[in-house]
Order: C-alpha cells, then structure tokens, then sequence
C-alpha cells in the first residue's frame, strides 16, 4: 500500500503473520531468524517499535525459519494459543499468561533407513487444525 496505517519495524525478515481472532489487535509475526513476536498493534505507532512479547532469547525458540504461526481457540475455559512451526522440524505451541512460554508439541522426523542426526530431522512449513480441536 502508498500509504499503510502502521508501519512495523522488524529486525529480521517476516514470514508468517497471523491476527488473534479473540484480541485482533494482536499480531504474531513469525522471523526468519527464528524469533515469534507479538504486536500490540492498539497502541501508537511509536509504541511499535518494540514487541509485547517475543521468543528471541527463550530457550524454546525455533532455531531456524518460523513459516507459519497460527492462533489457535482452545475454546472459553482455556482461551487462545499461539502455535508456530519451522524448518527445525518443531511445532511449538507459545502461551502468554505470565510472559511468552513454550512447549513443543510435535517434533517432525524423516522414517526410514538415514544416517547422522540431522538427516532424521525433517522440515515443517505448514500445519492446521480440525474445527473445535
């Protein structure tokens, strides 16, 4: 667009974006260097030069592409999560109560006869959940 309403400054290359359907002011952006972050994107646009909340230093983050993050409705009890995946072969599920946590809840694998650790890795570039899942 000639002229966006908000501009975000990211210091790694973006390849997943996702808005909260429960709190749609709320974007997770997935990087390239790995990191989820979330945007408060209510607040002014000099405010948003800094994320809520990002996994950038927590010992779950992806160690490589994040390319698909998902917010995901756990239903009225337990709320909305985010979960993102990466070519690290995780699908990691990322909780805001108190900061931004993480657990894995898949770790992709190749079957088959391969030899050397990261040849039994496998790659995740998508992923999606069934209905009231």
């Amino acid at each position: 667009p000639q002229f966006p309403e908000r501009v975000l400054d990211i210091p790694s290359g973006v390849t997943a974006v996702d808005f909260s359907s429960k709190m749609p002011n709320l974007l997770a952006v997935g990087m390239y260097d790995g990191t989820v972050a979330i945007y408060n994107l209510r607040k002014d646009q000099s405010d948003l030069k800094a994320p809520v909340l990002e996994s950038g230093n927590l010992p779950g983050k992806h160690m490589d592409p994040v390319w698909q993050v998902k917010w995901i409705d756990k239903g009225p009890e337990r709320g909305e999560t985010l979960v993102s995946i990466s070519t690290d072969g995780r699908v990691v599920e990322w909780s805001m109560k108190k900061g931004l946590s993480s657990h894995s809840l898949m770790v992709l694998k190749r079957i088959g006869n391969s030899d050397g650790i990261i040849s039994r890795q496998a790659s995740g570039l998508s992923f999606d959940f069934p209905q009231g899942d």
